[in-house]
């Protein structure tokens, strides 16, 4: 099974297209259409990736882009931002409120598949939080008791080596 997608779009006709683009690529779509509702689906049931239209009614991508960074619950989920806002200052603050990559619309669905699929190649090379803690063969790193040990050996780090 690949990866679960929630594709977040007012455009209800891109959302339907693009979702069965994607769904035929054999991923798992969750769509929704508001930043609300989106929101509120990510956190109890964290997806693999969020898609994320910028203009959305209500809440803007950017607010939810800041929410679902600022949740323990999807801290750690990939954002892809589309939107059809081109400047660059419009970039720059997307990748800056935390996205993982941002694509300008219109865009070809080609291109939209492979950069998921490239976000999502790291999920793969990084080793994956359980509760709140990561391991890494001998490396624990204990994000709540803000612990790192190495062959259960705990290492001593200021506050700003830790973070």
């Amino acid at each position: 099974m690949k990866a679960k997608i929630l594709f977040i779009e007012d455009d209800e006709s891109l959302l339907k297209s693009i979702s069965y683009i994607l769904e035929l690529e054999g991923y798992h779509i969750i769509p929704a259409i508001s930043g609300e509702a989106a929101v509120k689906m990510a956190i109890k049931d964290p997806p693999d990736l969020v898609l994320l239209d910028l203009m959305l009614p209500g809440i803007d991508g950017f607010e939810v882009c800041k929410i679902l960074r600022n949740t323990v619950e999807t801290e750690n989920v990939f954002i892809i931002m589309l939107s059809g806002k081109k400047m660059l200052t419009d970039i720059t603050k997307g990748l800056e409120q935390y996205a993982d990559d941002y694509i300008t619309k219109p865009f070809e669905p080609q291109i939209l598949i492979s950069r998921i699929h490239a976000v999502l190649r790291r999920k793969l090379r990084c080793p994956e939080p359980l509760a709140n803690t990561i391991r890494f063969k001998d490396l624990v790193i204990d994000k709540k008791g803000r612990e790192v040990r190495i062959n259960e050996t705990k290492i001593e780090l200021t506050k700003s080596e830790f973070d």
